[in-house]
């Protein structure tokens, strides 16, 4: 999808991909907390620096994802949150602590 479809696909969305065609190597394959939940459907491509170099003007995302493992451990988490949402100002950010997606698979997986 180019960018210009991202910035509407909630709204309008012609079902026709209209950005570059690609060929890519799959390197990993991870499953996440809304696969074994079902509330989300995704399709995830976790890319590199040099793709988004390389293409990131001409194909569309929906945000960046980064994780991080605290020094502090979990007792910095709520201290990290509040410096990274000050950092994005009035850009949305989401954050996730990894207890969290813990709990959500554990939720998802019958005992």
């Amino acid at each position: 999808l180019t960018p210009a479809q991202i910035a509407v696909i909630e709204q309008e969305f012609s079902g026709k991909p209209e950005g570059p065609q690609l060929r890519m190597r799959v390197t990993g394959v991870v499953r996440s907390a809304d696969d074994l939940t079902g509330d989300v459907a995704t399709a995830t491509i976790y890319a590199t620096p040099a793709f988004e170099a390389a293409y990131g003007d001409r194909v569309g995302r929906y945000g960046t994802l980064a994780g991080v493992r605290l020094r502090s451990g979990s007792g910095g988490a709520a201290a990290f949150e509040d410096q990274v949402k000050k950092l994005a100002g009035d850009q949305q950010i989401d954050l996730t602590r990894a207890a969290q997606v813990g709990k959500e698979i554990d939720d998802a997986v019958p005992a």
